[in-house]
């Protein structure tokens, strides 16, 4: 199907639609060999799905289509980046991403698709800077992305988009907690750090639930985490806990 479509859009290059057409079908071939763990061939289609975007946007900024793929591919290929530890490509296309869902955002506020797709680059901000070591924008983010989500989701509770958002930012302000426990001297500070994580785990975990039918990539073509991740989460926030208090009684009782 690539192929054919490739075809088509050099037979005529002017011919647009035949250009976002393969702009499309790069992104998906894209998505899917990044899914696969395939780095350099998910680079080489997404990076021809922006290139076909950005010219498409450069024509018209305004068209929603090829700015919502323009986005998808940015975050896509922000993700290969990361896996191929090239963090400065990667926070360029997140960047990148969020300031063409902030622009659309402020332009059509009453669409919530921009909404949402802001508070996906902020989640996946979040998951950028924990990796990276840097909670304090890490958290940042993932706020970011819960204040939205959580509006999107009390507006709209059949919408499966919101959750999958607050299950992701949830999950990494758990993370945060939990790395915050890891650092602590003093019993009751990591106590205290756990018992957050494991507020945060147990709101994603909840949020988990509202998904009927969770899948890896959610509607809107963003990838997330899963509820076995949270739960693993869950079981070993609960068990370090348990360590702790019983090392606190132990101590009491000498």
């Amino acid at each position: 199907d690539f192929e054919i479509t490739e075809r088509l859009s050099a037979g005529d290059p002017n011919d647009q639609e035949a250009s976002l057409e393969l702009g499309e079908a790069a992104l998906d071939v894209g998505t899917a060999c990044a899914l696969l763990g395939r780095t350099a061939e998910a680079l080489r289609y997404l990076d021809q799905s922006t290139g076909i975007m950005e010219k498409a946007l450069a024509r018209d900024p305004k068209s929603e289509g090829p700015n919502n793929d323009l986005v998808l591919a940015y975050v896509w290929r922000a993700s290969v980046h990361l896996s191929a530890a090239d963090a400065v490509a990667a926070l360029t296309d997140y960047r990148k991403a969020l300031a063409i869902a902030k622009r659309l955002a402020s332009l059509d506020p009453g669409n919530t698709k921009w909404g949402e797709t802001t508070a996906a680059v902020h989640a996946k901000l979040g998951d950028f800077f924990r990796k990276q070591s840097q909670a304090d924008a890490a958290a940042e983010n993932y706020r970011e992305s819960v204040t939205i989500a959580q509006k999107l989701a009390a507006a709209d509770p059949q919408n499966s988009e919101p959750r999958y958002l607050l299950a992701d930012a949830y999950f990494g302000l758990g993370e945060l907690s939990s790395a915050q426990a890891n650092g602590s001297r003093s019993s009751p500070e990591r106590a205290a750090s756990l018992r957050e994580a494991r507020s945060w785990y147990q709101k994603s975990s909840d949020e988990w639930r509202q998904i009927s039918r969770p899948v890896p990539v959610s509607p809107d073509g963003f990838a997330w985490g899963n509820s076995r991740e949270t739960a693993r989460a869950l079981t070993r926030c609960d068990a370090l806990l348990a360590n702790v208090q019983s090392r606190s009684a132990g101590k009491h009782v000498h």
